[in-house]
């Protein structure tokens, strides 16, 4: 397998404007895919591609691409950021619970929970009224 050659950032902008992508200013282009990357972004345009001709839909325009990039972007940190919040909340809820119930070196006590290693992976299981949580590490 051949691999692409390497393209500058101007004849990147030239393969997304031979694409069929409105281009206005071919410096904030540039400047975008110097910050973003070529790959990263040409994810949200495949959208975008007509199947029959591979060209990118009339009237898409870099800015609109831009955009979705963006709210994309600010969408994941939100979800990251609550997800984050969930698992320290869960993680307070289990250890408060464990620690009350089984004292504060409850955890090394090998009836209440398991610690297995298998290859690269450590399990580690825990009892709890919520039921037994299963936390997975890759080593």
């Amino acid at each position: 397998m051949q691999l692409k050659k390497s393209k500058t950032y101007k004849e990147q902008v030239e393969i997304l404007r031979n694409t069929g992508l409105k281009i206005n200013d071919s410096g904030n282009v540039s400047s975008f895919l110097n910050h973003v990357n070529y790959y990263r972004f040409s994810g949200y345009f495949l959208l975008f591609i007509s199947k029959t001709d591979k060209k990118i839909h009339e009237d898409t325009s870099f800015e609109q691409l831009e955009n979705i990039y963006y709210f994309d972007s600010e969408l994941r940190k939100l979800i990251m950021g609550t997800i984050d919040e969930i698992e320290i909340y869960l993680k307070s809820q289990i250890s408060y619970y464990h620690s009350q119930k089984y004292d504060a070196e409850g955890y090394t006590d090998s009836t209440i929970n398991k610690i297995r290693i298998v290859g690269r992976r450590l399990t580690y299981s825990i009892s709890c009224g919520l039921g037994v949580f299963f936390v997975l590490f890759q080593i």
